[in-house]
């Protein structure tokens, strides 16, 4: 090849190379694009939306162990304090906030 040829591939290379350079500077700079959010889910022993009972049964004997995975995903931008309490009930107790009293109570 020629001088002038190397030129050319010169002038290119050097121009790709200013484009990958530049891009993370210029992805910096833009305004991020959609909603913050949290997502909290509960999921099954496997950790997939099934299987959340020993054998599938929902009625589950005093004393046996359930296996639960709390899946919690930030997405907010920044770091969250996430507080996550939990009341197990069985189907004869009253739930929390919804005595005779409630505003809730039907």
């Amino acid at each position: 090849m020629r001088l002038g040829d190397w030129h050319l591939v010169f002038i290119f290379a050097t121009l790709m190379l200013i484009v990958v350079a530049c891009t993370p500077l210029v992805t910096a700079f833009l305004p991020r694009t959609g909603e913050p959010f949290l997502a909290l889910a509960l999921l099954g022993e496997e950790g997939m939306a099934e299987h959340y009972y020993p054998q599938d049964d929902p009625n589950i004997p005093v004393g046996d162990a359930v296996h639960w995975t709390l899946y919690l995903y930030n997405h907010m931008g920044a770091a969250q304090y996430v507080a996550v309490r939990v009341k197990l009930l069985n189907a004869t107790t009253t739930a929390p906030g919804l005595g005779p009293t409630s505003a809730y109570a039907a």
